[in-house]
């Protein structure tokens, strides 16, 4: 549903982990998948699709949230490096295909900075559709099961891994139910319903939402500001040229590698480490490699996660 761009560091993890999320889900024919649809464009094979895609978030990241893209993994050519490999990997009853990976691929490269940096889903090409397991068995991707969600927890499995069942029909739209463009389903004080953004200069409020990227501003939907333009709180200013809001007005602000000083304010820690604060400022610390130690709290690479103290990709394939 509809919410606001967040150039954060948070609001991007929750964009890789929800779109790149498709790599890992990708299958062939024999996994679930359409037979008669199991090639790309071109007769493209679903590792290449998968690669094409994760370029194009990657790029499109780049382009619309450079902050966020280089305190994860520095350039794109790093996000590319580190999400590509989760590619290779063929999850049971996936309804991903090659077409539709790249259908999603071409519906995000032609979207805009403010549908593909919101946290939730304005690209329907992207959307998961139901894949072909049981309810009860054993998935990590919603795209695996026949009932639409895999999310039952069961404490047997490994802590990535849940159980498919089926989803029950919700009135209004975001229970399974989509919009039709060019409406989007958003959380008004009414209720949750399909609704049609307002442009640029349009009045917006408790009943109407702004165009993905837009800013409702004093009851109008605004652009957000330039550099150099007063600010209150960084939400106003323009994420797409990494700007914050610093000392009242937008600014880029510093970055720091490993080792360096940082505040999480005006001075960040970039290609994945973390700003370890003290009193009045912080140190950045080194993200752990693939398969280091992590028990002690250090951060994981993008877009390795910490589990039993080690760092680790979690492609799915642990759930097979």
């Amino acid at each position: 549903m509809h919410a606001s761009f967040l150039p954060t560091r948070v609001a991007l993890r929750c964009i890789l982990l929800a779109l790149a999320a498709l790599p890992p889900a990708c299958g062939s024919a024999s996994n679930g998948g359409d037979a008669s649809d199991g090639g790309g464009a071109d007769g493209a094979t679903t590792e290449m699709s998968c690669a094409h895609l994760v370029s194009t978030i990657c790029d499109k990241i780049a382009a619309c949230n450079p902050h966020s893209l280089r305190t994860l993994y520095g350039d794109a050519r790093s996000c590319v490096e580190r999400i590509t490999p989760g590619c290779a990997t063929s999850l049971p009853g996936t309804s991903w295909t090659a077409s539709r990976i790249d259908a999603c691929a071409r519906a995000f490269e032609q979207a805009s900075c403010g549908a593909t940096m919101e946290p939730d889903d304005f690209i329907p090409a992207c959307n998961s559709t139901p894949g072909s397991l049981a309810d009860g068995a054993r998935c990590s991707s919603d795209a695996q099961c026949a009932g639409g969600a895999c999310d039952k927890d069961d404490p047997s499995l490994a802590a990535t891994c849940r159980t498919c069942r089926a989803v029950p029909p919700k009135p209004g739209c975001g229970g399974g139910a989509e919009c039709l463009p060019p409406t989007l389903c958003a959380r008004l004080s009414s209720g949750i319903r399909c609704v049609a953004p307002q442009m640029e200069g349009a009045a917006c409020g408790a009943e109407a939402i702004c165009e993905p990227g837009l800013l409702c501003k004093a009851g109008v939907c605004s652009k957000r500001a330039s550099s150099g333009a007063a600010c209150l709180a960084s939400g106003e200013c323009d994420g797409s040229q990494g700007l914050f809001c610093i000392d009242g007005t937008c600014q880029v602000p510093r970055y720091a590698e490993a080792g360096g000083a940082c505040d999480d304010k005006q001075t960040f820690c970039e290609k994945g480490a973390e700003c370890k604060l003290g009193v009045d400022t912080g140190t950045c610390i080194a993200p752990a490699a693939d398969g280091a130690s992590c028990a002690d709290g250090t951060p994981c690479l993008e877009p390795a996660r910490c589990r039993d103290g080690i760092c680790r990709v979690l492609d799915g394939s642990e759930c097979n």
